[in-house]
């Protein structure tokens, strides 16, 4: 089985070094703060009401809406663009964890 480089398309030979990029993007909205009170109201009314909307969605649509929260991707990559990932990655500046 051939494996290519997801960035240049050179291919990875199995008697060469490769690397595999997994990428895990997930939606963020802020923090999330739950009162007392909100955990004491009866919400099945809003849950039902939210499951039916959901319920006329087309299966795009919900692939959409699915996409905006989290999103995984698997990328083959040689020891070349491996080496470039990483030194761009680098640069970045990390932000707080969100979560």
């Amino acid at each position: 089985m051939s494996i290519c480089c997801a960035a240049c398309g050179q291919e990875i030979s199995p008697d060469r070094p490769g690397y595999t990029l997994r990428l895990d993007l997930f939606g963020w909205a802020g923090p999330l703060e739950i009162g007392e009170d909100e955990l004491t109201q009866d919400r099945r009314a809003e849950l039902l009401e939210l499951v039916q909307k959901l319920g006329a969605l087309s299966a795009e649509q919900v692939a959409e809406q699915e996409d905006q929260v989290f999103e995984r991707y698997t990328f083959p990559l040689c020891p070349r663009c491996r080496e470039d990932l990483h030194g761009r990655l680098r640069t970045l500046r990390p932000r707080p964890s969100a979560h």
